[in-house]
């Protein structure tokens, strides 16, 4: 997984949140069902090509997540503008695991467990079925390890067309 650009799984989320005037309140489950076909195992490489950050996903088993968040949006400039600040709290359901060179299955252990990530968001509404996103996001608690490669910082922009 360190050198891959995605999870290498198919995942569904299935979610919904409550809006209100100050708060936002979004409740999701994230679950892979289609499993990574990755092969890195590190002992594949040359001593000293692959460091110890780097730990084997070879038929890596990806666990679900079941995450919370809670937002708050401040408007101005007639509601064309909104900075959101929000807390994520996120348990993945378990540990990972992975298969080693000799085709045996082993549990990775303390992948599971709490990520807790602050974000914060700036929403530019175009009209008023089309915005612009742009999201940033950091942990403040994280799992022990992070076979799914997932980092310690998160940027993002997107374009939003509401039906």
């Amino acid at each position: 997984m360190a050198y891959q650009t995605s999870l290498g799984t198919a995942d569904i989320i299935v979610g919904m949140a409550i809006t209100g005037k100050y708060f936002s309140l979004t409740t999701a489950l994230h679950q892979p069902f289609i499993q990574n076909r990755n092969e890195f195992l590190p002992e594949d490489y040359p001593d000293g090509i692959i460091t110890e950050n780097y730990i084997s996903t070879r038929g890596y088993h990806r666990k679900g997540d079941v995450l919370l968040r809670l937002s708050h949006p401040v408007k101005f400039r007639n509601n064309q503008w909104a900075l959101i600040s929000s807390i994520l709290p996120i348990y993945h359901l378990g540990n990972d695991s992975y298969v080693d060179s000799t085709g045996h299955r082993y549990e990775i252990s303390v992948s599971g467990g709490l990520t807790l990530n602050l974000n914060l968001f700036l929403l530019y509404r175009v009209n008023e079925s089309n915005h612009i996103e742009i999201s940033a996001g950091a942990p403040v608690i994280s799992r022990k390890v992070r076979p799914d490669g997932l980092g310690q910082f998160s940027l993002g922009v997107e374009y939003v067309i509401d039906f």
